[in-house]
């Protein structure tokens, strides 16, 4: 089984469980109905309405992705929302990948805070309204220029200003960190 596969298949068990948590913590509010519910056949997503300085999509929940190549490969999430409306019928999930790859850990704080250009321009992160947020470890783009210490005090100190901005700015999202393993 490829590693990529594997991620999928492990990202999927972090959002359905974290789901849980998110998806009950809401206040009680009308559901949809079924028939309502986006499916794999719509093309287009609705529009985010902004509120103030920050962009809120209509669907119950937003999940953004932020990653190298392995988050990239993972599309437009298509089939991760069809896996949520599975579990959570009566819920929309909107997912945004900011999957780029050949990126590093140095490079989030730009993508959560700055207009991001990869093949096109990606809003900073922080301006949109998500419930959770799931950061992938990027293990595959190691910070190898520097010494084994000098790397990982980097790595850390990057993890820690990415997570006190996603804090600061969001302070009830869900912050969930993945590991990619290399088999």
């Amino acid at each position: 089984m490829s590693s990529l596969r594997i991620f999928f298949i492990l990202l999927i068990f972090v959002i359905i469980g974290s789901g849980f948590f998110i998806f009950k913590q809401t206040s009680q509010k009308p559901t949809r109905s079924a028939e309502l519910l986006p499916t794999l056949s719509q093309t287009s997503t609705p529009s985010p309405e902004v509120k103030g300085t920050k962009v809120k999509y209509p669907q119950d929940f937003t999940i953004v992705l932020l990653g190298d190549s392995m988050t990239e490969r993972l599309g437009n999430s298509d089939e991760i929302r069809s896996y949520l409306s599975k579990y959570y019928p009566n819920k929309t999930v909107e997912v945004l990948n900011y999957g780029f790859g050949s990126t590093n850990i140095l490079t989030v704080p730009d993508r959560l805070t700055k207009k991001t250009q990869y093949f096109r321009e990606f809003r900073p992160i922080l301006d949109i309204e998500f419930n959770m947020i799931i950061l992938e470890s990027f293990g595959h783009n190691p910070l190898s220029q520097y010494s084994l210490a000098q790397g990982l005090a980097t790595q850390n100190k990057a993890l820690d200003e990415s997570i006190d901005l996603i804090k600061k700015s969001n302070p009830n999202a869900k912050i969930v960190l993945t590991l990619s393993l290399m088999l």
